[in-house]
């Protein structure tokens, strides 16, 4: 009798974890019109994804989910336009929430000004911007594209950056725990300046290492020199490569 009645306790509870998780789908979609040509979207908790797109229009689906009933509510996601900006931003009504809000964004090819930040989440962005800036507390972020002014910034997290092209803008990478990696054009021109308090440092590029009693720096100029490359971080390895 004991078994029987763990049993069904067991598939109670197994019901009520299913039946707890929730999940709601906004979809919004803002022409351009030559007017809106910068986005500015703030997260919290939840991971965002960025593509560029030829379409003259910014599409954002916004997924919200949480495990606990009725707390979707807690979270409204607001959509504003201001002058020639875009900007998405989350009301939290009850705090604390468990509600986790992912995002899809396609922005259209070099936009003006693109910016992303969250608190808990991860950041990927992928095609040809002008001015792109992506910030994150806890995640990494993963950059593939080209752009001209770029900064990433984490605290807890790697930096992923890939430039099939020639690097066209100056690029900014800080992070304080994580890796920095960047993959380059090999005919991409730049001035390069990065250090590493704790951690390797490997180049194909011909740049200079002093390996330094506390930390380590790379340093020197490729090809033509014009793009600026800065790059910072405490507790991770700095890896620069050819593509």
């Amino acid at each position: 009798m004991k078994k029987q009645w763990f049993a069904m306790a067991m598939v109670l509870v197994l019901c009520m974890a299913v039946t707890a998780y929730q999940e709601q789908k906004i979809e919004k979609s803002f022409p351009a019109d030559g007017k809106i040509s910068r986005i500015d979207l703030a997260n919290i908790n939840g991971a965002i994804t960025v593509f560029t797109q030829a379409a003259d229009r910014f599409d954002i689906k916004a997924i919200k989910s949480s495990d606990r009933d009725g707390e979707l509510e807690a979270v409204d996601i607001l959509f504003e336009t201001a002058g020639d900006q875009l900007k998405v931003r989350l009301d939290q009504k009850r705090k604390p929430n468990h509600v986790k809000v992912s995002f899809e964004v396609k922005v259209p090819r070099n936009v003006k000004q693109a910016v992303f930040q969250s608190v808990n989440g991860g950041i990927t962005a992928k095609g040809s911007f002008s001015d792109l800036n992506l910030e994150t507390v806890n995640g990494a972020i993963h950059c593939e594209g080209n752009f001209s002014e770029s900064v990433l910034a984490t605290v807890n997290g790697g930096v992923e950056v890939m430039v099939e092209e020639p690097l066209m803008g100056n690029l900014l990478v800080k992070t304080v725990n994580g890796g920095i990696d960047i993959e380059l054009n090999r005919k991409s021109g730049f001035t390069l300046n990065g250090k590493t308090m704790n951690g390797g440092i490997d180049s194909d590029f011909n740049l200079s290492v002093d390996k330094g009693f506390v930390g380590s720096r790379i340093f020197g100029t490729v090809n033509d020199g014009l793009r600026k490359i800065e790059l910072k971080t405490v507790n991770g390895a700095i890896s620069i490569s050819e593509i």
